[in-house]
C-alpha cells in the first residue's frame, strides 16, 4: 500500500525501515552530502558569470567558449578553479553547447510570418497538394568530413581547385515522399521549363490543385514560363530554411560526396544520378527527411 501511494521502490522502503529501526528518526533524516563546496556559489555564478555567457560581446568576445570563460575567470576575476569545474557550473546554470543557425541580415520577418501563415492555411486544404522545388549543385572537389582513420595517420583527399560542377533540380511532396529530380548541366529558364514539364506530367493524374513552392530565382519569374496546371508560391527572400527540399540536398551531399573526388565530368554526372535515384526510390525516407511537423 505504501509503495502504491508514494510510488517508491520496494528496496528504498526496506532501506528506510532498516535505518529507522536501527537509528530512529535520525537515521532517515537527509543530511548534507560529503564533498567540497562550490568555489563560486550558484547565486554569485548567476550574477557575475552568466552575463558573460549571455552577452560575450560586452566583454570583447564575438562568442564565448568554456576555455575562454575559464581563462577569463582565473586571470581577470581571480577565481581559483579548474576547467572541469567551470564546465560543470555552466551546465548547472542551464547552458548547453549548440551550433547556431544562419540568418541573412536582410530577411523580412513580416513577410516570413505572412508566408508561414499562408502555407499553414494551404496545408489544411484537402483539395491542395503542395510541392517544394529548388536547384542545387555539387562539385568534383571533395566536401571533407569526419571518417574513421588509423591513429597517427594524416589522411588527405585529392584537391585541385578545378571546381568541376554538376547541377540538380528537384521537387518534393513531403506527405507522400514523392520526389522528382533531374541532373542538369546548369540552371536557367529553359532548363527550369524542362523540369516543370516533367513535374506537370507526373502530377497530371492527381485530382487536386498543385501548388509549387519556389524561391525567387530569375527563371522562376520569367514571363515565358508555362506552369501548366501548377500554381507557384514564392518564398520570402533569403529564406531557404522554409523550404524542406534543402534537407534533401544536405543528405545527398553528405551521403554521396563527403571525402569523394573526381576530375571526370561523366563520373560526376553518374554519381549525381545514382544519388538522386537512391532517394527517388525511398519515399518513406524522403517523407521523414522533409517532414513539415
Amino acid at each position: 500500500m505504501i509503495m502504491e501511494m508514494n510510488k517508491v521502490a520496494g528496496s528504498t522502503i526496506r532501506r528506510l525501515v532498516s535505518l529507522f529501526n536501527g537509528k530512529g528518526i535520525d537515521g532517515v533524516v537527509t543530511k548534507p552530502r560529503p564533498g567540497r563546496p562550490r568555489k563560486i556559489p550558484r547565486g554569485e555564478f548567476s550574477e557575475k558569470v552568466v552575463p558573460l555567457l549571455e552577452s560575450p560581446e560586452k566583454m570583447g568576445f564575438f562568442y564565448m567558449t568554456v576555455v575562454r570563460l575559464h581563462g577569463y575567470l582565473t586571470a581577470e576575476m581571480q577565481y581559483e578553479l579548474s576547467y572541469r569545474s567551470v564546465l560543470r557550473y555552466v551546465h548547472d546554470a542551464g547552458f548547453s553547447l549548440k551550433v547556431p543557425g544562419k540568418k541573412h541580415p536582410d530577411q523580412d520577418e513580416e513577410k516570413r510570418a505572412k508566408f508561414i501563415k499562408r502555407l499553414s492555411e494551404e496545408l489544411k486544404r484537402k483539395d491542395t497538394e503542395i510541392w517544394f522545388a529548388d536547384e542545387a549543385g555539387v562539385e568534383g572537389d571533395p566536401r571533407t568530413g569526419r571518417a574513421w582513420f588509423k591513429k597517427g595517420s594524416k589522411p588527405k583527399i585529392p584537391y585541385e581547385g578545378s571546381h568541376l560542377r554538376q547541377s540538380m533540380i528537384g521537387a518534393v511532396q513531403p506527405h507522400s515522399g514523392s520526389f522528382q529530380a533531374l541532373a542538369v548541366p546548369y540552371t536557367d529558364t529553359d532548363v527550369f521549363q524542362i523540369f516543370l514539364d516533367q513535374l506537370a506530367t507526373a502530377t497530371k493524374a492527381i485530382k487536386k490543385r498543385i501548388l509549387l513552392v519556389v524561391d525567387n530565382a530569375s527563371w522562376h519569374h520569367a514571363e515565358k514560363i508555362n506552369w501548366h496546371h501548377i500554381e507557384p508560391l514564392y518564398l520570402p527572400a533569403y529564406s531557404p530554411d522554409l523550404n524542406p527540399i534543402e534537407r534533401i540536398w544536405l543528405v545527398l551531399k553528405n551521403r554521396f560526396f563527403t571525402n569523394w573526388y573526381t576530375r571526370d565530368p561523366n563520373i560526376l554526372m553518374a554519381r549525381v544520378c545514382d544519388a538522386l535515384k537512391s532517394l527517388i526510390n525511398s519515399p518513406a525516407e524522403i517523407s521523414s527527411i522533409c517532414s513539415l511537423a
